[in-house]
């Protein structure tokens, strides 16, 4: 056909410009003022509809996309794709793959053909790349992959290709097999052939570290820093002869790279590449550095040398090359502080042997004045003389049983060990010049912190020779507990930390995805309900239409509370998971029943007990009567929190079962119930002390008591493995139960604090295919059961821990139940009548009350009118306290408007305002009950999201009447209105 043809033989119609659509940007512009009419594709207007599809999705594609189209293979692509084609753009545009990539067409026709011939995707991984962007020419490693596209006549036209960066994850093991390379020190080496290990592993990764030089110091630590002696151990890249290679040298010297070196001082330093580093046969690249790093190589405040590297060229100096700057002065100082110290340790060894060697006296002197085992053994083991230290090492004293013995070390090793002692002893009677060992005895030796550990202790033993004879076995015998402790030590934190980013990179992966996946689906929603009227102006609509518009709206709008319930659990986990890393998480003590609090948690999630047709248990253990326990001090918030999770989760892995059983047991101990609930509990290992809480004067003097609570399920169950990974932070039992179950980790991790929190544990039992028992006790004190004088706050306290737990679980039943419908879906069961959700009426209750509504915010304060309005309320607005006591005065409460003013039964008021808050107003109107200004008492409703104990007595003590937590339905505020005015 002819070039400028439709590749689809589907011409446009004359006139219409289809790129319209595209987003107008300055890369759209070069696409659409390439001369298309002079490529093999022709002009715009003659593409056909799948060449046409393809180039929008490009373009709405966030990755680096580009589409090559035809057997020519001729280049659509976007903006991001311009980055990583370099200096082929914007040439690429319109021409075909081989015009712009000469240099790489061979490597990559292969790609296009198999993907065409298999008509599946064809990946290359990790493609090297040259992209010159942060204002040079800089290395970067892609993955893409090359996707068949068909044309509208079915077959393949194109492909499809798109790219992702690896360049960070390439480098990143790239540098960290180095690193571990740099850990594993050959056998034989010393502290002057170590350098020549560490430039063997730097020539594995001479892309990073193209040049490098290894200097090491003098092994007199006394010497100071300036008049310190350097010796160059090995170097990468710097011919023999060039004036860079100074063999020895003081740090106070003014030669070659000395005054570099001495800029450093302690740390780590980056400078521009001088002229010195001229005639230098760089490494990787074959180009020079921008940058040269000198790093000090420093061990418990001690130097042991220095090592100056040059930088990647093709790389940036960003926090990435800083870390690995600090990873190699920690790897290289560790090794040569480790080889150091082995070796003044063997000097000071030998110097021992020749001292001891040289005179009996002097032998006896030091051994029993260094803080060295010594022994002389005879060639059958016994020994024939041992100094005091010797023994203390041992733990055994000096008999003479004990110099009977044939090795009596031997008793004292860990019988691990005893064949590697074994072995040393044969090797020194065989000749062996010096056998250096280390055993680990059965003696405990306790570290700073932690659990005691066997000690550890380091022998080197050396025959006795006389005319070529052994004639008897010399020992020294070092304890070197402190320094296996602390490499174990050492290890184990690296490893800890290590785990610990991990979970925390996955954990914040997770939240990301939690939040915001849920966040398109209600801004899509949204959207949709909002432009469904404007959709159906001007049409003519039946009934049955519009009926149908209003049944998708109210579905869409029941999606986006589930949307938001999901968001509101994950910010609640994270705010509490927060609380509790600042220790801010506080118990606020009142007294209760423990059955009402069963029975609050069973209420608010009666919903999705319902919904998954589960059958619902409460029994109460007989210890519950038998001591008397009625009332009791403890934190009921805290409490039904901790009840909440554990039904949740019973709920959420039960609703799927053929058998759907919930029971929840409770019951009393004045001892700590472990032993009183169900055997076989596997409990959870205490993460912090936590001082008693009852010991507080707002518990009360009540007799302290232990209140424990079991649930148990006939979901699942878990396995032993699954079981090992609760109570962690961001862990669930296993990586599929967020899959299947939903959820971020953090539920049972909380709650556990919680019972922690409460001087309590929690525990479980599960069996898989048998279901989960989860229990918990925390710690209280029996308390009276309420007078009148404290009715008031306490029954504000309850209705503030059910209205707080209430409102996170409201939406979340809608949650609930739209995962109840996949369920039934799975399950093939067919439910009766969906279950009843709270949700707000869609027609309120014609009500005639008047109110004061006091809101700054002027959205906030017109929705709200609003809604009162539709039920029927007359409504008064104040933007602040100062307008809410000006409309006062204009109304019938009013003494000197004698009745005559408009009608006021209750004032709504939020907390905090401009000019005056509510705490302020709302003392202010009770000033003027009290001077006869206002003819009967106004009742005020709090409406505000400062819900804590303490801010809750504060706003009851400054004269409010009841609070209403944001955020409350209308319904629910018009319920409290009821209440408040008994009508």
């Amino acid at each position: 056909m002819d070039r400028h043809d439709s590749p689809l033989g589907l011409p446009s119609p004359d006139g219409i410009d289809w790129t319209k659509d595209i987003p107008d940007t300055d890369h759209v512009q070069l696409f659409r003022s390439t001369r298309w009419e002079s490529s093999l594709l022709g002009p715009l207007e003659s593409w056909g509809t799948a060449l046409r599809l393809y180039t929008y999705q490009i373009f709405a594609d966030k990755r680096p996309s580009c589409v090559y189209w035809g057997p020519q293979q001729v280049a659509i692509y976007n903006e991001g794709f311009a980055i990583a084609a370099d200096g082929a753009h914007p040439f690429l545009m319109g021409h075909t793959f081989a015009e712009a990539f000469p240099e790489i067409c061979d490597d990559i026709m292969p790609v296009f053909e198999t993907a065409k011939k298999t008509k599946q995707d064809c990946p290359v991984i990790e493609i090297p790349l040259m992209i010159r962007r942060n204002g040079f020419l800089e290395e970067t490693y892609f993955t893409g992959n090359f996707t068949p596209l068909r044309g509208d006549d079915g077959q393949v036209q194109g492909w499809y290709n798109s790219l992702t960066e690896m360049t960070r994850q390439k480098i990143t093991d790239r540098r960290r097999n180095m690193l571990n390379m740099l850990a594993v020190l050959p056998e034989g080496c010393t502290s002057l052939t170590i350098g020549s290990h560490f430039i063997d592993c730097f020539r594995t990764n001479s892309l990073d570290i193209p040049l490098a030089l290894v200097w090491g110091t003098d092994s007199n630590p006394s010497s100071t820093q300036s008049s310190r002696k350097l010796k160059l151990l090995a170097s990468l890249g710097v011919p023999e002869g060039h004036p860079l290679v100074n063999k020895h040298g003081s740090l106070d010297s003014e030669e070659g790279l000395y005054p570099l070196l001495r800029k450093a001082g302690t740390n780590p330093t980056t400078s521009p590449c001088g002229p010195e580093f001229d005639g230098v046969e760089w490494e990787g690249f074959g180009k020079p550095s921008e940058n040269i790093c000198v790093i000090p190589l420093m061990n418990a405040g001690r130097s042991y040398g220095y090592l100056c590297i040059g930088t990647n060229p093709r790389r940036p100096i960003d926090d990435d090359h800083e870390q690995f700057m600090r990873d190699l002065a920690s790897r290289l100082s560790s090794s040569m502080a480790f080889l150091v110290s082995l070796e003044e340790s063997e000097r000071r060894q030998h110097s021992l042997e020749n001292k001891l060697a040289a005179s009996e006296h002097h032998i006896r002197y030091m051994a029993d004045h260094l803080d060295i085992g010594l022994e002389h053994l005879g060639l059958d083991g016994k020994v024939l003389w041992a100094n005091e230290h010797y023994f203390e090492i041992i733990g055994e004293k000096p008999t003479n049983e004990f110099s009977k013995l044939r090795l009596p070390f031997k008793d004292h090793v860990l019988e691990e060990d005893q064949p590697k002692m074994y072995a040393a002893w044969k090797a020194v009677l065989e000749g062996v010049t010096t056998s250096t060992t280390e055993f680990r005895m059965k003696r405990l030796w306790n570290p700073p912190f932690g659990s005691p550990v066997p000690a550890t202790v380091l022998i080197s033993a050396v025959p006795y020779m006389e005319d070529g004879e052994i004639k008897s076995i010399m020992a020294c015998m070092t304890e070197v507990s402190r320094l296996k402790w602390a490499e174990a030590w050492q290890a184990r934190a690296a490893q800890e930390a290590q785990e610990a980013k991990r979970q925390q990179s996955e954990f914040t992966d997770a939240i990301s995805h939690e939040v915001r996946n849920p966040l398109t689906a209600m801004l899509q929603l949204a959207n949709s309900i909002s432009g469904s009227l404007e959709d159906y102006k001007g049409k003519n609509t039946s009934a049955e239409e519009y009926l149908h518009i209003i049944q998708e709206n109210v579905e869409a709008a029941k999606t986006i509370m589930f949307c938001a319930s999901h968001q509101k659990k994950v910010l609640d986990d994270v705010l509490i998971l927060s609380k509790m890393d600042f220790m801010l998480l506080n118990l606020s003590p009142s007294p209760s029943q423990p059955l009402d609090l069963i029975n609050n948690a069973v209420k608010m999630l009666q919903a999705n007990i319902s919904a998954a047709d589960i059958e619902m248990k409460v029994e109460a253990h007989e210890s519950i009567a038998d001591l008397g326990v009625s009332w009791v001090m403890c934190d009921p918030l805290r409490v039904t929190q901790i009840l909440i999770n554990l039904l949740s989760n019973a709920i959420k892995f039960t609703r799927l079962e053929h058998h759907r059983q919930v029971t929840l047991r409770y019951g009393a101990s004045f001892e700590k119930p472990r032993n009183c609930l169900k055997e076989g509990l596997a409990w959870a290992s205490t993460r912090r002390e936590h001082e008693d809480a009852t010991l507080g004067e707002e518990w009360g003097d009540g007799k302290q008591i232990y209140l424990c609570f079991s649930v148990t399920d006939t979901g699942p169950g878990m396995t032993e493995e699954e079981r090992a990974r609760l109570f962690n932070r961001f862990q669930q039992a296993s990586p599929k139960t967020s899959i299947k179950y939903g959820g971020t980790g953090l539920g049972l991790f909380i709650s556990h604090t919680l019972t922690e929190k409460q001087n309590g544990s929690m525990g479980v039992f599960s069996q898989p295919g048998k279901g989960s028992t989860f229990a918990f006790y925390v710690k209280v004190r029996q308390a009276d059961p309420p007078t009148p004088s404290t009715e008031l706050t306490l029954q504000s306290t309850q209705e503030l821990v059910l209205r707080q737990l209430d409102n996170t679980q409201a939406l979340k039943v809608v949650e609930d139940t739209a995962v109840m419908k996949e369920a039934e879906a799975v399950q093939e069961r067919k439910v009766a009548s969906s279950p009843q959700i709270p949700q707000e009426p869609t027609t309120l209750p014609e009500v005639a009350y008047h109110v004061l509504l006091v809101e700054d915010n002027l959205i906030n304060q017109a929705i709200l009118k609003k809604q009162l309005t539709r039920a029927g309320c007359v409504v008064y607005v104040a933007n602040h306290g100062l307008e809410a006591l000006e409309t006062l005065r204009r109304a019938d409460v009013w003494e000197e408007a004698a009745g005559a003013g408009h009608k006021l039964d209750i004032v709504l008021m939020d907390l905090e305002m401009p000019v005056m808050d509510g705490l302020s107003a709302s003392r202010e109107i009770r000033t003027l009950e009290k001077s006869g200004k206002l003819t009967r008492h106004v009742e005020i409703i709090a409406i505000t999201a400062n819900v804590r104990k303490g801010q809750v007595d504060c706003a009851l003590d400054a004269g409010i009447d009841a609070i209403m937590a944001k955020p409350f339905s209308v319904s629910d505020l018009l319920e409290t209105i009821k209440t408040r005015l008994g009508r």
